[in-house]
């Protein structure tokens, strides 16, 4: 009788061993699903940073911010309360058309594989180079 209730007890002692057992496989395996699904949500970063103008303009003069990752959307403002020096450099264009002082200035853009620069030929306020502080926040791609 004693060795009955012994293997009745180690039966059962088996069969909730195996329950945890298969409970921690199907955990771990929506572990790894969920890991990978979060993995892909995170494909961008926002980096802020900002730069003092040295009061210069031109292709020799240009200004560049170097970054971890691919740059693909980068706003510059002035920090300075009565500037009205702001722009925004969107990937592969160009071009900028930053708004300095009540009006607009053409600017010229160069992107790399991290880091995108730009110039004005006309004006150090059309490049955002005046003798100020500019803040600048940049959405890069991190794939």
């Amino acid at each position: 009788m004693m060795m009955d209730d012994f293997n009745a007890d180690n039966t059962k002692i088996d069969a909730a061993l195996k329950a945890n057992a298969d409970t921690a496989a199907a955990n771990t395996q929506t572990l790894a699903t969920q890991a990978q699904t979060i993995a892909k949500l995170g494909n961008c970063q926002v980096v802020a940073g900002s730069y003092t103008g040295d009061g210069t303009c031109g292709a020799d003069h240009a200004i560049t911010l170097n970054f971890s990752h691919k740059p693909m959307l980068v706003f510059v403002q002035a920090k300075e309360r009565n500037a009205h020096y702001r722009m925004m450099l969107l990937r592969d264009s160009l071009w900028a058309f930053p708004y300095a002082a009540d009006k607009y200035n053409e600017t010229n853009v160069t992107w790399g594989a991290t880091s995108v620069s730009w110039y004005s030929t006309y004006s150090k306020d059309g490049q955002a180079n005046n003798q100020l502080e500019y803040q600048y926040v940049a959405l890069l791609a991190v794939e």
